[in-house]
């Protein structure tokens, strides 16, 4: 599983069961992942969070380190009066499918934390994460022009569609809700992985695998039995005491098949509090997923070398230029893996 990231508000830190079905390409865990890699989803979040004083006092002093370590002046610090300040934030996602490619693009409000005292505090993230097979291209858009300013590359050698992406706030758990994969996939997991706990007449109950150790996440997934089994709710326990619980409060048919259409998010007991509402505001076929179109020379981290543990690591990229031959390694990833 991933390292912990702190959720939705991660980007206002920006201050410094099914039987498998199959076509010839692509192995589906149920008929609602087949039916989701046709759609395209648009979905609006509202968030209303909070920071607590030791997670602003463990900011600064990263600040501080920072600093102190390339010898250059101090970033401003976030006020303590920051600490417990309720902030609601808007964000926006079009997930487009097909069996083959996924293409997330974001709108995703943050706050400057350094600044938030101000009433013009809040500012708006652009980028877009694009999913072939076991490769991540998340591309940054720059704040003011919206023109690409970075690029991310990363790879892990099985679907990372179901790990989600370790830069640009794609997180796995989301996807399962946003784009229809099944929440079997989570972590690059697979159906035999998670162990039945309980079965009532509402629902399945499932837990992900033994994990006898004290510090291991607890992941727990609800199956809603009067809607073909689709997700009721998802929680996750941290060793910290933080606590992730999504809860799906209404569910729409698409093609005969229901899925989530309104979801609740909360976070507590960690260093921060938020709470969420997702509502998926329409849907329709796709016509087509293509990468974003990139400049040449435009600044890449490839991370594709350290594998899965690019999921866990926040260092070890190379830094490269976007080309022609990285763009034909990414549509065409056959007999061109990066070693």
């Amino acid at each position: 599983m991933r390292t912990k990231h702190v959720l939705w508000i991660g980007a206002m830190m920006w201050s410094t069961w099914g039987a498998a079905h199959a076509d010839t390409k692509t192995t589906y865990f149920d008929t609602r992942e087949q039916v989701a890699t046709r759609q395209t989803f648009e979905w609006q979040v509202t968030t209303y969070a909070k920071v607590s004083p030791k997670l602003i006092e463990e900011l600064n002093k990263i600040s501080l380190h920072r600093a102190q370590t390339i010898d250059a002046p101090s970033a401003p610090q976030i006020e303590p009066e920051v600490a417990n300040k309720v902030f609601e934030l808007s964000d926006y996602y079009t997930v487009a499918r097909t069996p083959q490619r996924t293409l997330v693009r974001a709108i995703a409000q943050a706050i400057n934390l350094t600044n938030a005292p101000a009433t013009d505090s809040a500012i708006f993230l652009n980028w877009e994460a694009y999913f072939q097979g076991d490769t991540v291209v998340v591309v940054h858009r720059d704040l003011a022009s919206s023109q690409v300013g970075s690029v991310d590359i990363v790879q892990c050698d099985d679907e990372a569609l179901g790990r989600g992406s370790p830069v640009g706030n794609i997180y796995p758990e989301w996807l399962a809700i946003f784009s229809g994969i099944s929440p079997f996939r989570l972590y690059g997991r697979k159906p035999e992985d998670w162990r039945l706990v309980s079965v009532s007449p509402q629902e399945w109950v499932f837990e992900l695998g033994c994990q006898p150790q004290e510090d291991a996440v607890k992941v727990r997934l609800h199956l809603n039995r009067r809607y073909q089994d689709a997700l009721a709710q998802l929680e996750v326990r941290y060793p910290d005491g933080e606590v992730r619980l999504w809860r799906v409060v209404k569910y729409r048919q698409i093609e005969s098949v229901w899925f989530p259409s309104e979801v609740e998010f909360i976070v507590q007991g960690g260093s921060h509090e938020a709470q969420s509402r997702a509502v998926l505001v329409r849907h329709e076929r796709t016509q087509a997923v293509e990468l974003p179109d990139i400049p040449e020379k435009t600044v890449v981290r490839d991370w594709r070398r350290l594998g899965r543990k690019a999921w866990e690591q926040s260092s070890g990229f190379e830094e490269t230029e976007w080309n022609a031959a990285l763009l034909d390694s990414i549509k065409n990833p056959a007999g061109q893996r990066h070693r």
